[in-house]
């Protein structure tokens, strides 16, 4: 992913599985590499050139319920 200015990897890791819900809109999951950085989380499915669900980005602050397994 493209960095925000002042922003820093912290973690990256590869073959990571994700779902993420949200409220009035299908769930979303997928396995492939996560970027954790001192402003957001971001997932890059492993297939983004032939899968819809290509990447998921949020900042960490608006972050609620979540968990690290």
């Amino acid at each position: 992913p493209y960095r925000m200015e002042n922003e820093y990897v912290l973690l990256e890791r590869e073959g990571m599985e994700i779902k993420v819900k949200s409220n009035g809109r299908s769930d979303l999951k997928g396995s492939g590499k996560i970027f954790l950085t001192t402003g957001r989380l971001t997932f890059v499915h492993k297939d983004f050139k032939n899968n819809n669900f290509k990447s998921f980005d949020m900042p960490i602050a608006k972050m609620s319920k979540y968990s690290f397994n």
